[in-house]
């Protein structure tokens, strides 16, 4: 029986931890093989969020946020708040709250966005004016509810003035809305407080297919997803989710043409047995022959 022996990594994935200061290079290339950040099943690594997995938890978004920041010169930290991972950027001389995650922030009387320390200050001063809603999250539901779901309008001005509110208080997503807003800020805990949330940079794809070879790229799936390779997370819930449909349904809005937040594909073989070709491509071959 022959054999062929091809070199490993034709497909390869690099990426490497370094200090958190040196913020090394960003390489914007497709998916490939799969890899997570310190052993955990979040990835911290923005390139590969966006080209690999497409989907993650609140600590992927802020580790995001103050990778692609630092990369362009800007100052960005974390910060762990009530059941939330947030983040934020600097500029201006000033710290500015970027929630990537459940998309939105808010901006002060002059238009200015504010700090993680602003929005803890204001809905601490609500509380204190509305005592009995601070850490009850069925009457702050209640309130966002009242008057046709307009009832959250009466919240904290600073929170109410965000732009990505629907109508009802929600997020984009509509998983969080004005009442979680409400307990995430609300300093239990021992929150809010400065975390680093870390993050891997260099990640780089180099995908070259040898003669024969075929890599086919679907914006469907076929039930297939990353956390399975290595077997280091179970199925995210978005693996059947629809674009433009339930927590999906703000993606439409923002250019998603795909079906689903998931894609896969193959990658097929034919060994160009009947040329020179495969002699640029195999480690070794012993025993081969082409016939016909």
């Amino acid at each position: 029986m022959g054999k062929v022996v091809y070199p490993r990594g034709h497909v390869t994935a690099r990426k490497g931890v370094g200090d958190l200061q040196d913020e090394g290079h960003v390489f914007a290339s497709g998916p490939a093989t799969v890899g997570v950040f310190a052993g955990s099943a979040c990835v911290h690594d923005p390139i590969k969020s966006f080209n690999v997995y497409g989907y993650g938890m609140c600590c992927c978004a802020s580790s995001n946020v103050e990778a692609l920041a630092r990369q362009v010169g800007l100052q960005s930290r974390g910060w762990a708040i009530n059941a939330h991972s947030v983040s934020e950027v600097g500029w201006d001389d000033a710290w500015h709250l970027l929630d990537s995650s459940l998309i939105n922030y808010f901006p002060k009387a002059d238009g200015q966005l504010a700090s993680v320390e602003e929005i803890e200050a204001a809905v601490s001063e609500w509380y204190d004016k509305n005592p009995g809603f601070k850490g009850d999250s069925g009457k702050l539901d209640q309130f966002q509810r009242e008057n046709g779901w307009s009832g959250w309008r009466r919240g904290p001005a600073l929170i109410t003035r965000s732009p990505f509110y629907s109508d009802g208080g929600w997020w984009p997503a509509k998983t969080h809305g004005w009442s979680s807003t409400m307990l995430e800020y609300d300093g239990r805990g021992g929150t809010p407080f400065i975390y680093e949330y870390g993050y891997s940079q260099g990640y780089e794809v180099n995908i070259q297919l040898r003669p024969g070879e075929q890599l086919t790229r679907n914006w469907f799936h076929n039930g297939l997803h990353v956390n399975g390779v290595g077997k280091d997370g179970a199925a995210p819930s978005c693996l059947k989710g629809n674009v433009g449909e339930g927590f999906l349904a703000y993606s439409r809005e923002h250019g998603d043409l795909t079906q689903s937040r998931i894609g896969s594909g193959t990658l097929e073989y034919e060994p160009p047995l009947a040329d020179d070709s495969m002699r640029r491509t195999a480690l070794r071959f012993e025993n081969l022959i082409a016939v016909g």
